[in-house]
């Protein structure tokens, strides 16, 4: 999980994201790193701040696991400035999408 490093993501939270999820989810995540790592730089690309992100990465780590694609189909439904900040402000409301 190191390259979530790169997202300012610190050894702390990289902890907390291995201690909050399976394993075999764990070892799927840095299978499909490229993807993750797409799927991170697009929501950094529309508001998500770090400590969202890092967050998300902890509570909702099957978000990383959907395409750019599916991602943007179910951001597309809503207004994406509203959705993010209120995102920013509180991740349960991620169940919008």
């Amino acid at each position: 999980m190191e390259f979530l490093k790169k997202y300012n993501i610190t050894d702390e939270d990289i902890t907390i994201i291995r201690n909050n999820n399976y394993e075999e989810i764990i070892n799927i995540v840095i299978y499909n790193k490229n993807n993750v790592c797409e799927v991170i730089d697009y929501l950094l690309s529309i508001g998500i701040n770090t400590q969202t992100l890092a967050q998300m990465l902890s509570d909702r780590l099957d978000i990383f696991l959907r395409t750019v694609t599916e991602l943007k189909s179910s951001f597309d439904k809503f207004n994406i400035d509203n959705l993010i900040t209120i995102i920013n402000d509180d991740i349960a409301n991620l169940k919008f999408i």
